[in-house]
């Protein structure tokens, strides 16, 4: 009897998985997805065959809804496992969120002259953000600084609002506070004398034609006007810019005397 044989082989077999999805996470500088659940389908019978989950990766770190995650690594365990191939699952999608910046410290206040307003101007270059990650590049990208009052003063507080982010990792984060203080002086202003406790900045007060002057005046009585510096204030009497015109004020603020 003659027996005839012939060589064979017999494939693996393919399965895929099925359930698995990505987790959403908040941002943390990296591409990582975490992964969830899964199930394997096309095993036969009661053949020993575990699903071993790959690695998910976005395709950059920064922020975003929907953003696709590729899956690689994904693998097969168990007794049987040789005789079956899987295939990475597909179209899996997930969400990083902005992480927080708590505050902005660090911003600072310049010195300034005395003008009538309580604007600040702002140093922002040395701030420093609280919460932010690793060496990402964040800025202040826009902030306001108000003095508590226009009144000449050292040391005086400086309200800081409207602070925004920037730089080029701004949209991976949220501003949980806004504002800030810090500290700065209104100085006295060129030519301000104090008066009191108040600065008041000479007036140019003019000696009209036809008017009898007397002291530094006297020799121009003959031009259209005389200017000579004065300090306002309503009860206030004696010599202007070092020159007597007898000029007073009354409590009402206007100049009495022979030159007006």
């Amino acid at each position: 009897m003659t027996t005839n044989t012939a060589a064979g082989s017999i494939s693996q077999k393919a399965l895929a998985v099925t359930g698995q999805t990505a987790t959403s996470k908040v941002y943390d500088t990296t591409v990582n997805a975490g992964l969830s659940g899964g199930a394997l389908t096309g095993v036969i019978g009661a053949e020993s065959v575990n699903l071993v989950a790959g690695m998910g990766s976005f395709a950059n770190k920064n922020v975003g809804t929907a953003k696709a995650v590729t899956v690689t690594g994904t693998g097969l365990s168990g007794g049987d496992a040789a005789n079956y191939t899987v295939a990475n699952p597909t179209g899996l999608t997930a969400n990083i969120t902005p992480a927080t910046i708590s505050s902005v410290s660090g911003i600072t206040a310049y010195d300034k002259p005395q003008d009538g307003n309580t604007s600040a101007t702002l140093g922002t270059g040395a701030a420093g953000f609280n919460g932010r990650l690793g060496a990402d590049v964040l800025t202040v990208g826009a902030a306001s600084g108000n003095f508590d009052t226009s009144l000449i003063g050292n040391g005086k507080t400086v309200n800081i609002s409207g602070i925004a982010l920037g730089g080029t990792d701004a949209r991976n984060y949220v501003l949980a506070n806004t504002s800030a203080v810090t500290t700065a002086s209104i100085l006295p202003s060129a030519g301000s004398v104090r008066l009191g406790n108040a600065m008041a900045t000479p007036l140019l007060e003019t000696v009209k034609k036809g008017c009898t002057a007397t002291g530094a005046d006297a020799g121009n009585q003959d031009e259209a006007s005389v200017q000579r510096n004065a300090l306002p204030g309503a009860g206030e009497s004696g010599s202007r810019g070092g020159g007597a015109s007898n000029i007073s004020r009354n409590s009402a603020g206007t100049r009495n005397g022979a030159c007006s």
